[in-house]
Formats: structure tokens, sequence, C-alpha cells
């Protein structure tokens, strides 16, 4: 089916976005611009009318008015929280509601805004929009179709589990109160943003790339990695679940079963060089052992990858970086490496790092030049 979406903005100037994310073909996306020429409830309920499978909103929509009293005296928070609210009252027209707005935007009015952070699946800004095209679309397709797929299957009791791919011999890896209470939530949208926050956005019940690598003991660098990621297609190790087109994942329980099957010893008390090993022997692949950034020894006992440069890195040679997290049992919490905390590099990450107030004196003693790498 050809999915139908809207980008209001009141700047026409923007109105191409409306083209970048739109996606030919049957399975693609058509992305209609609107400008916010109606007053807020009349818009939302043009919008609602139209049965949009995504909705995309540029968080300024007052900025630009032909007229003194021109209608569009309304940001997108109010808005979308006017759309948000229909589908607790139907659920099988809720849909995505993605913020598109220029990153000064974003970082000026977005962000301190907290109140409206839940009423957005995502948020882009238009200059990734233009330079990573490609991603971008694949993401948002992949959210129309989600929520299709969550809407499908909303009476199901045991939805959590469709939705993610497990079976019943599974089901206990993520038997957890947090995640069975997804059940309970009333609307569409209310879930998949939990699914995000557990599933998707952070290492966890999950990996990303980096950890994926990481907890292989893997160099990025080595120039087998398709082969690798074919070969854990095969063993089940690969996401298959919902948002897993958009967002390419592996499970982590799987994988360590694996390891462990594979190599006689769990992954996490083996070196990164044992660890390539394993795999090259059992799988006849060529791949490259990370170099710990801290000691620039191949023999390291990497755990995750760095939140500052993504990189493999140890427990031992690692900080803890300060957030607040509802569930940690479920959510790997960030560590910072040490590499990154001597060079100052974590502080130009953005969404901004800081050290955990538990790890500030050894920071401080990295900082002040009193630890010293090898690397």
């Amino acid at each position: 089916m050809m999915y139908k979406g809207f980008f209001v903005d009141d700047s026409e100037r923007d109105k191409g976005i409306g083209g970048n994310l739109s996606i030919a073909g049957k399975e693609g996306m058509e992305v209609e611009f609107i400008k916010p020429e109606l007053p807020l409830v009349e818009l939302a309920e043009k919008l609602l009318s139209d049965k949009p499978d995504l909705v995309a909103l540029d968080y300024r929509l007052d900025e630009e008015r032909e007229k003194e009293d021109a209608p569009n005296r309304y940001k997108a928070g109010p808005l979308a929280q006017y759309l948000r609210d229909n589908a607790l009252d139907s659920t099988e027209s809720d849909f995505p509601i993605i913020l598109v707005s220029h990153e000064h935007k974003i970082k000026k009015y977005f962000e301190p805004d907290l109140t409206v952070h839940d009423l957005f699946d995502r948020h882009y800004t238009k200059q990734e929009i233009v330079k990573e095209p490609d991603r971008c679309r694949r993401e948002i397709l992949s959210l129309a179709r989600g929520y299709k797929q969550l809407i499908g299957i909303w009476d199901k009791q045991d939805r959590l589990y469709l939705l993610v791919g497990l079976n019943e011999d599974d089901k206990a890896e993520i038997d957890q109160q947090p995640l069975r209470e997804l059940n309970a939530l009333k609307a569409p949208h209310q879930v998949i943003r939990n699914i995000f926050r557990y599933f998707i956005d952070r290492s966890g019940i999950l990996l990303d790339l980096n950890n994926l690598l990481a907890s292989l003991g893997i160099s990025p660098d080595s120039k087998n990695l398709d082969k690798l990621l074919s070969v854990l297609n095969k063993n089940g190790i690969t996401y298959t679940g919902i948002f897993g087109k958009g967002w390419e994942r592996w499970w982590n329980y799987r994988l360590h079963r694996l390891g462990q099957e594979l190599c006689s010893e769990h992954l996490g008390y083996l070196t990164a060089e044992q660890r390539v090993l394993c795999l090259n022997e059992n799988f006849g692949l060529k791949l490259i052992p990370a170099k710990s950034k801290w000691t620039g020894r191949t023999d390291a006992m990497f755990a995750f990858a760095c939140a500052s440069c993504r990189q493999p890195t140890e427990m031992e040679f690692s900080v803890a970086a300060y957030e607040p997290l509802p569930h940690p049992g479920l959510i790997h919490p960030k560590r910072i490496c040490w590499k990154c905390v001597q060079t100052g590099e974590y502080q130009n990450i953005y969404p901004r790092l800081s050290v955990h107030e538990d790890d500030l004196l050894v920071a401080n003693k990295i900082e002040h030049g009193e630890i010293k790498g090898e690397g």
C-alpha cells in the first residue's frame, strides 16, 4: 500500500522537505506540504479527517504570518497534543508524529521544552533529511508500518511478543514488569514510545552495530563485516521485529547464547583476540580484533561501545556517564572510555555527556595526567 503523510510548516522555503521524505513505489509514502493557515483545532481536524499514516511538524509554526491576525499562533506542541488526545478515543486512527525542524530551533525551543518530548516519535533536523534522505526515508516508512502493525494486533493479549518477534521459548528473556505493563497502555503511540525506549534507542535487550562489534571484540575496520552480519542473520541473531527495517539491531541474549555454544565460554570471559579467533575458525571469516584505545592491546576484555567515540571499550578503562535511567536492568548505562576523558572529546558530543559524580575523581586524575594510557 502507498502511505500518505503530511508535512506542516509555515515556511514556503522549506516546502521541498516533503519531497525529501516522500518514497516512490507501491510500498512507499507520499508526503504533502501544508501551511498552517487555519486555527489549531481546525487544522488538527483537517489532518484527522484525511486519515494520515504520518504527520511531520516544524516546531515553530507561528514565525511567518501573512497578516498580523493570522491564525497560526501556535507551535508544534499544542497541535501534536490535540492529535494525540484523539488517539486515546480512537485507537485505530493513531499515527506517527515526527518533528522536522532546523537544528537551531530544535536546540533552542524543542529540547528545553520537556513537556512536549513524548508527543513526538522521532525528531529530525531539516539538514539531516537533505544530507541523508535514504536513511530518514527508511526510518519514517518503518515508523508508519510499525503503527499499522501494532494497531492490527491491538486486541491481542501478547501483542508485545508478537511485535518484537519472540516465540514461546524466548518470552522469558524479556519477561520483566516494565515490559509486561506495556500491554496495559491505552494508545498505540504510548506503546511505540516505550518500544523505542527499551528496544531501539538504547542497547540492552537489543544491540546496535557498535555495541555488537564491541561484544564480539571486533575492530570496526574489519573487511568481513558484511559476511559476519550474514552469518548472524542465518543464526537468528538479527532482530526482525517492529522497526527492524528502519533501525538495524541484534538480539543480545541470542548473541551470547551463540557465543557460548561456539567458544565453550561466555564471551565476557574471553579477550578480543579469543573471540575473533573463535568466530574466524567457525565461520571462515578474516575479522581482526579491536585494539584498546587506552592500552593499544588486542587482548582486551571489551564489554560495550564508548558513548562518545563509539569504539569497543573495557569496563575497567571507562567511567560512568550521568543519566537518570527509569529501568537500568533493561538498558545498558552509558559509559565513556578513558581516552575520550583524557582528550575531552566526550564534552563535544551531542546530546551532551557528563561524568557521573561517582567517577569524577578518576576522571580528574585522567584529565590532569595522573593516570596515563599506553595506547
